[in-house]
């Protein structure tokens, strides 16, 4: 993804030794829970690192976590870090932090999108609180990945809202991938695009539960198939998996899984029984065009001076315009909420309202 306009940020000349400086800063702070925790996976025998990341927000107490999974132990554990200090951003320290504000259009290509950046004349509107979350946002030590990253993020679930809420399940091209330790493996793919992008889940079947859980991820429409963010959305609904399948679920994962819209939506689908129905291997997935353009706004924060980090770090948001909020009907009650949610439903031909349940979380 190309980033165009000027966001007043020069790019850093190199970000060797950042991850060493983080982890250091991190095992020097008490805003962390020490030690991390860590399990390592056998993928076709080479070991990768996944890191849990336990931080307290500074203003307001909370504990957040964070998770990291790479080939390397330090940058496994920068990245949990990372992620924590990110919900952080999100929960606590967003309100107060000093904002730079954008419009933003991303037109898609078919190997390239792009992504035009200027300056809002005035800070827009945030969604109401109940649409409030985490998606939408990323942190990266290079502002413009921030953003790519960002952008990326609240495309994965508009897509996959739009796929489910206009078809449901039939909405995703099904196919199997094989077991893993027992467990079956299914990959969907959205069959719908929006600015060349594509979507998909990774749904595994629990051991000791009737349901699935869910993966997600996003990727340009010409690659998706073959993008390497399988092996992240593989993750984050294995560990899942794992959670549901204990009847004592490992220390520090109950914060994770266990509180909050997004835990009851997950013991939905983990209690739910689905039958997937698998397409023909010989017939590649194909897409649908709905739009290749989105419009958008962005917010981007200097994180590093909020903390006193020894290395830069941005937070990218990127929210509002034609984009579907990750919602859900229970949150969704007051009138302001209702009005927000209806009107970008609206834009996308949904007039319906949100359904009880939809496993986009």
């Amino acid at each position: 993804m190309i980033i165009t306009g000027d966001i007043g940020i020069d790019p850093i000349a190199s970000s060797s030794g950042f991850e060493e400086a983080l982890l250091e800063w991190a095992a020097q702070s008490d805003l962390f829970e020490h030690p991390f925790k860590l399990r390592t996976y056998d993928i076709s025998g080479v070991p990768l690192y996944r890191f849990h990341a336990e931080m307290v927000s500074p203003r307001l107490g909370r504990k957040v976590l964070g998770s990291g999974s790479d080939r390397s132990k330090v940058v496994s554990a920068a990245k949990a870090v990372a992620e924590a200090i990110e919900r952080v951003v999100v929960l606590d320290l967003s309100e107060t932090a000093r904002s730079t504000w954008y419009d933003m259009e991303l037109r898609g290509g078919e190997l390239q999108s792009e992504a035009t950046i200027t300056p809002s004349a005035s800070p827009p509107s945030l969604p109401p609180d109940a649409l409030n979350s985490t998606n939408g946002w990323a942190i990266h030590y290079e502002s413009r990945r921030a953003i790519q990253f960002a952008v990326r993020e609240a495309l994965e679930r508009h897509i996959l809202l739009y796929s489910y809420l206009k078809d449901g399940w039939a909405g995703f091209d099904i196919r199997q991938s094989g077991k893993y330790q027992g467990r079956q493996l299914y990959s969907l793919f959205t069959k719908y695009s929006f600015a060349c992008h594509g979507a998909g889940i990774c749904a595994i079947d629990g051991a000791n539960f009737p349901g699935v859980v869910l993966g997600y991820l996003c990727d340009q429409a010409a690659s998706l198939s073959t993008s390497d963010r399988w092996g992240q959305a593989f993750f984050e609904a294995y560990e899942a998996s794992l959670f549901y399948d204990q009847p004592t679920p490992p220390m520090g994962w109950v914060d994770k899984y266990g509180y909050g819209i997004l835990a009851d939506y997950q013991r939905h689908y983990v209690h739910s029984p689905i039958e997937f129905v698998a397409a023909d291997d010989a017939n590649k997935p194909k897409l649908t065009s709905v739009s290749d353009s989105i419009a958008a706004h962005l917010r981007l924060i200097d994180v590093a001076p909020l903390l006193n980090l020894p290395v830069p770090l941005y937070a990218a948001q990127v929210f509002g315009g034609d984009l579907l909020p990750l919602a859900f009907s229970q949150e969704v009650q007051d009138e302001e909420s209702k009005s927000y949610i209806g009107h970008v439903m609206k834009r996308w031909g949904f007039l319906a309202g949100l359904p009880e349940y939809h496993p986009i979380l």
